[in-house]
This record gives structure tokens, C-alpha cells and sequence, in this order.
């Protein structure tokens, strides 16, 4: 799926990190920028999956890094963890 990023915003405004509690934390406003922008309009009151998120976070930083984009550090690392797990456990 090909997708574009708003005009308005970067991919760093998503603000991602990892919480106190190990989850991962983003600015909810700028992915749902990304969204309208990609014609998948939701309520500001429709709570976003897990699956959901994951999916649209990915997408977004593969076409941010394709337009040169900068590595994220909480991207990168958790890259890093999917490496390791396959690496511990390939099919």
C-alpha cells in the first residue's frame, strides 16, 4: 500500500517511545494526521488496536526512511528485538 505523510508533519512528531510500564507510547494526534491523510478517517473517540497501530507506524516509517528520512531510535530498537526474537526462534 502506498501511503503519504501530511505536509504538516514528520514522522518525529509521532513522538515515539517506550513507557514506564514497557509499552509504547506516540502522540495519538499526529497518527491520526497520518490517517486523514491517507483517506482512513476515524472519531476522535475510536480507540486504536494494538495491530492497528503497529501496522500504521510501520508503513509510515518505511516511506519516511524511503524519502531519507533519519533513523528513529524507538523504531530502530524495536527492529532490533524482532531480529533477535527470529534469531532465537527461526521457523
Amino acid at each position: 500500500m502506498n501511503v503519504s505523510i501530511p505536509k504538516d508533519i514528520v514522522f518525529s512528531d509521532l513522538e515515539l517511545r517506550y513507557g514506564n510500564n514497557g509499552q509504547v507510547k506516540f502522540n495519538e494526534q499526529a497518527l491520526r494526521s497520518f490517517l486523514l491523510e491517507n483517506n482512513q478517517e476515524l472519531a476522535a473517540d475510536t480507540p486504536l488496536d494494538f495491530e492497528t497501530v503497529s501496522v500504521l507506524i510501520l508503513m509510515w516509517y518505511l516511506k519516511h526512511k524511503a524519502l531519507g528520512g533519519e533513523k528513529d531510535r524507538t523504531m530502530e530498537f524495536m527492529f532490533d528485538l524482532v531480529d533477535a526474537q527470529n534469531e532465537e526462534n527461526p521457523h
